[in-house]
């Protein structure tokens, strides 16, 4: 699969204003940050992950969004289509 580091930068530098996952709203980070909790220094990785609009097709600028790390867990290899219809039939459940 070909990955244009430079699309990467670029792409999230576009988003980095609003900084939100397409798909949920989520607020996502790019570099990793220190949160203390409970007297303890607790290191985290960004929320920011790259998706394909297209699974079958690679890492170009027109094909990837930034997504919160867990959507895009959650989608893997679904078309975006697919993966919506799969969350409005949860949503509906509940």
């Amino acid at each position: 699969m070909f990955f244009n580091k430079e699309c990467k930068k670029k792409k999230y530098r576009n988003n980095s204003n609003n900084a939100r996952c397409l798909y949920t709203g989520l607020k996502i980070t790019h570099t990793k940050y220190l949160k203390r909790i409970s007297n303890k220094n607790i290191y985290s990785l960004g929320t920011a992950s790259i998706d394909r609009k297209n699974s079958d097709l690679g890492y170009t600028k027109e094909n990837i969004q930034w997504v919160h790390k867990d959507v895009n867990y959650m989608k893997m290899n679904l078309s975006e289509k697919y993966f919506i219809k799969l969350c409005k039939l949860i949503a509906r459940r509940f």
